[in-house]
């Protein structure tokens, strides 16, 4: 039996049904009712298992626990563990800023002394000495740290989180060993990129670096958590590890550190301005799936609506419409556009474009915003660009979020933060086994339950077109009388 199997059995057997009878009650058909029960096929889409729990009424947690079965059995295992994972990645992007007070300000007041020299022989020891030295630094005016990390200890994130959330005017570099060439390392890069997405998130400038394993200086490849006062050091066991505060052996490491940052690759990081923001690419040779907020308006902007809504003011107006209109025709190639409810009422409401600064252009016209979502509509129909809105109750918190995976001869996957009027954080993953996992995230969003179908996606859609220029007749009525 699969998974699925065992606990479609087990809500019949807590109910006390037959197939015949859930057959009955929900319309499946009862041949197939008994192929799921016996394990001998997995339903081909979770609309049918919707269907399911409205007429049995499945409490919450039951609706969960079969989506997950459901998940499992389709996906696989491998696949089910890295959709998971990729869930709790963007829900950590998702609570960006989000403080952490396990560690209270004024326990870190007290002078702490640090020896200069300490051999760390245990996990327990290295996470007492780390908090020690964390909470050194804490009380200092000016702070500064370097991480190197090549695994996401749960021990030791947390201790970095409080430390965070209990200090300012923190710099902190990060230098993250990807390693793509060993058999299941992508899955394990997924808990550092969870712990790599923990750090990044806090309120502090973060600038992160990438580069692979056989780049390594060798006998530098431990962990390291590094600051002008000291160094904790510890192996990828966390068994065993080092302190030191002697000045000669912090600059030694300070310019191993900088070595080591000159021949890698930096992830972002950083906040990006307007220039950045429309730098092109080519998707006609690629497949492009992005999940957003708000749809993606791109391939809806024509040349004439640019010229238009662009503010006259803008250096370099003319340049940045060609720019922008040139990546808006390059957009509709292959590939889906992820979006939620909430973001496309919110366009149709307000006529902001979520990763467009609010400096550059004029707020379309409701006219023109029910044109660019009819446009959206054929993109789909003629099968160039196909747009899906997830489940709400999937993804509570997507605005100002924006992930974009490209397939292709230079495929990469990129996730944005809008959290900023102007602004926006990127963050480049160029590992190929961690770019294959969300690949198959992408696949599985519409199998899975997590997103509608692109048909429903467009009767939605319609709707909402078919209300915003009745409100829109309605106010112009009003407003004459």
């Amino acid at each position: 039996m699969s998974r699925f199997s065992e606990y479609f059995t087990k809500i019949k057997e807590s109910r006390g049904l037959t197939n015949p009878q859930i057959s009955n009650i929900s319309g499946l058909d009862k041949a197939l009712l008994f192929r799921w029960a016996a394990g001998k096929e997995c339903p081909a889409s979770w609309q049918q298992l919707e269907v399911l729990c409205r007429q049995l009424q499945l409490s919450l947690e039951e609706e969960l626990g079969l989506q997950n079965a459901y998940q499992f059995t389709k996906m696989g295992e491998e696949a089910y563990t890295c959709h998971h994972k990729i869930m709790e990645i963007l829900h950590v992007f998702q609570q960006r800023g989000a403080e952490y007070h396990s560690l209270q300000k004024n326990q870190t007041k007290a002078g702490i002394t640090l020896p200069g020299f300490v051999q760390m022989k245990n996990k327990l020891e290295i996470i007492q000495w780390t908090q020690k030295a964390l909470g050194n630094l804490a009380v200092q005016e000016e702070k500064r740290l370097y991480l190197k990390m090549q695994a996401a200890y749960p021990e030791i994130l947390m201790l970095l989180k409080i430390f965070f959330g209990c200090t300012e005017n923190c710099t902190v570099e990060e230098i993250v060993y990807l390693v793509s060439e060993k058999q299941g390392a992508s899955l394990h890069n997924l808990e550092v990129l969870k712990g790599i997405a923990e750090i990044v998130v806090q309120k502090h400038p973060v600038e992160v670096f990438w580069q692979e394993d056989s780049n390594c200086e060798r006998g530098f490849s431990d962990n390291w958590i590094l600051s002008d006062g000291f160094i904790v050091q510890f192996d990828g066991l966390l068994s065993k590890g080092m302190l030191v505060t002697e000045p000669e052996w912090l600059g030694f490491f300070q310019c191993t550190f900088q070595r080591m940052k000159e021949s890698s690759q930096s992830l972002g990081g950083k906040k990006c301005g307007l220039p950045e923001l429309f730098q092109g690419y080519g998707y006609k040779e690629a497949i492009v799936s992005s999940l957003e907020y708000m749809p993606c308006i791109g391939p809806c902007l024509t040349m004439e609506l640019l010229e238009r809504q662009i503010y006259p003011e803008i250096p370099g107006r003319e340049a940045l419409i060609q720019e922008i209109y040139r990546n808006c025709v390059s957009m509709t190639g292959r590939g889906k556009a992820f979006f939620c409810r909430e973001g496309l009422e919110e366009f149709m409401e307000t006529g902001r474009i979520e990763s467009f600064p609010y400096e550059v252009y004029r707020k379309p016209s409701m006219e023109q915003r029910c044109q660019m979502v009819e446009r959206m509509i054929a993109i789909t129909e003629q099968g160039e660009l196909t747009y899906q809105m997830v489940k709400g109750e999937q993804f509570p918190h997507m605005k100002g979020l924006y992930l974009e995976l490209i397939e292709g001869e230079q495929g990469r996957l990129s996730i944005d933060m809008h959290f900023l009027e102007g602004d926006k954080e990127r963050f480049l993953i160029r590992d190929q086994g961690i770019q294959g996992y969300f690949q198959v995230f992408f696949q599985n969003l519409e199998g899975s339950g997590y997103a509608y179908s692109a048909q429903e996606t467009a009767a939605y859609m319609r709707e909402v077109v078919n209300q915003y220029r009745k409100k829109a007749l309605e106010d112009r009525v009003a407003h004459k009388v």
